[in-house]
């Protein structure tokens, strides 16, 4: 009689939520996707590419330097613009991108196709947790979480399988192949089941955005392209990073940057930050 009761007070989910909950644990599936099947295909499109070690470096690891620069401002892009219309959009992106990777005749053209799969990923990642709380009432919005990040989070672990697999009976081609129609039955199912937003006026730190942006791709730069260059990692490192910690901590310390809110200003500020860029000066200096 106690579990009829408990049962009775558990919260339904209707058939469109259910709809919505796949299309969200779909698209965020394929976000981690392809973040881990490409690694086993290096040695394959490496040998039909004739790609360089670089290029094999920048195929790897552009869709997630795009991921993690997207990921931030697409939450707020989904406040101002809909976090359905975004998600949709991501999907979509990433499907595209996901053909003009299978499809790639150059490395080159391989990497394009990765950044423009990491910003797909980047608008629709930040989506799915907040149209969870849209769709669901509160009562229900647990057990939706948990079978969303179930659903979603083999996809790390499958990741690999599933590209050996892919790899051994096609091609390196086919990793990319089989995120499409997955995409698509996320789209379907998202405008059928995800519920529309109301657009609202945010504010976007697009200072702190571009900032970011600059350092992280400049950092990654500078460690794939530097040892091909003939660059000494210990003597840069060694005489570079307090030159460039005192700039960032006086870059952020002027109005015109200070107005924008930057969040990671007040880090780079911090008294043990200073205290170990002014020891690692020192440490540098002749």
């Amino acid at each position: 009689m106690e579990k009829m009761t408990e049962d009775a007070r558990a919260p339904q989910i209707s058939p469109r939520q259910w709809t919505g909950l796949c299309s969200l644990a779909g698209g965020y599936f394929i976000a981690l996707l392809d973040l881990t099947i490409i690694n086993l295909a290096v040695p394959s499109l490496t040998k039909d590419l004739g790609a360089t070690t670089a290029q094999v470096f920048w195929t790897v690891n552009s869709y997630g330097l795009i991921l993690a620069l997207t990921i931030i401002p697409s939450g707020r892009l989904g406040d101002r613009f809909d976090h359905r219309r975004m998600f949709l959009s991501g999907t979509i992106i990433l499907a595209a991108a996901s053909v003009l990777c299978g499809v790639s005749a150059s490395a080159t053209m391989l990497i394009a196709g990765r950044f423009l799969q990491g910003l797909g990923a980047g608008i629709l990642v930040p989506q799915t947790l907040t149209l969870i709380g849209l769709t669901f009432p509160e009562e229900a919005r647990g057990r939706a979480v948990g079978i969303w990040g179930s659903i979603a989070g083999t996809a790390s672990i499958i990741g690999p399988l599933i590209g050996g697999v892919l790899i051994d009976r096609l091609s390196w081609r086919g990793v990319f192949f089989i995120t499409i129609p997955i995409a698509v039955l996320a789209v379907a199912l998202g405008l059928r089941g995800l519920p529309r937003g109301e657009s609202r006026t945010v504010r976007f730190d697009l200072g702190g955005t571009l900032l970011a942006a600059l350092a992280l791709v400049a950092l990654l730069y500078s460690c794939l392209q530097g040892p091909h260059a003939g660059w000494e990692p210990f003597a840069f490192r060694s005489r570079c990073s307090p030159c460039l910690h005192s700039w960032c901590m006086n870059v952020m310390s002027t109005p015109t940057v200070q107005c924008f809110h930057a969040p990671f200003g007040r880090i780079l500020g911090s008294p043990p930050l200073r205290c170990s860029g002014w020891s690692l000066r020192s440490a540098s200096s002749p």
